[in-house]
């Protein structure tokens, strides 16, 4: 195959993750090797850190991880930092991570700690037409010390039941009554797609 691609989730949601690549299969390229694999995210430390990639110990290390909405359980954060770490080339590896931000200032420890360089690729609401764009760096979202992140939660503004609100006054709780077409503006609104490569080294003559 021209391409190798393993699907990972923690052992309880295999079930409907093979689900889901059987439906999707007809419409993957027969030059992509599709599969699905557990895998649960550990810390170096733990015993079982090796174990828990065991079932990776005969692949080479991977040239792209994906990820989606990974950091909601910021607890899990320093585990999926170390998992990163052991499966993703130290040098040619590159990360595509989408991220639905709910606690910035808890969640940019995973960028600040991953060991990568990141790149916004996506902004907030840059498609559908929606009116929303984000450009903020992940070291700016949500940081009330940040002018331009102050500048977009406040002045951006999104329909709240046909009227217009600022971002900064909506709470996720009142989000959760929107109509289904606004909730989707503003769920919008809170994520970006970002590429992480390894940090550059610098050479130094001996």
């Amino acid at each position: 195959p021209d391409a190798t691609v393993i699907l990972t989730d923690l052992a309880a949601a295999m079930p409907l993750l093979e689900f889901n690549v059987q439906q999707h299969r007809p419409k993957v390229s027969s030059s992509v090797h599709l599969s699905t694999r557990t895998l649960r995210w550990t810390l170096e430390r733990e015993p079982d850190h090796i174990a828990s990639t065991s079932s990776f110990a005969n692949e080479p290390p991977f040239d792209m991880i994906v990820g989606s909405d990974l950091l909601y359980n910021i607890e899990y954060i320093p585990h999926l930092i170390a998992t990163m770490k052991r499966l993703l080339h130290p040098t040619r590896g590159i990360v595509i991570l989408a991220v639905r931000w709910r606690k910035p200032y808890l969640e940019r420890k995973f960028f600040a700690e991953s060991g990568l360089d990141w790149q916004l690729l996506q902004p907030c609401g840059s498609q559908g037409g929606w009116g929303l764009h984000c450009s903020l760096s992940w070291n700016e979202f949500g940081d009330p010390t940040s002018h331009a992140s102050n500048k977009y939660f406040h002045q951006t503004q999104i329909s709240v039941h046909g009227q217009p609100q600022s971002l900064a006054t909506i709470t996720e709780e009142q989000a959760q009554a929107f109509p289904p077409e606004e909730f989707r503006i503003w769920e919008q609104s809170f994520i970006q797609i970002y590429l992480g490569k390894p940090k550059a080294t610098l050479l130094v003559d001996k």
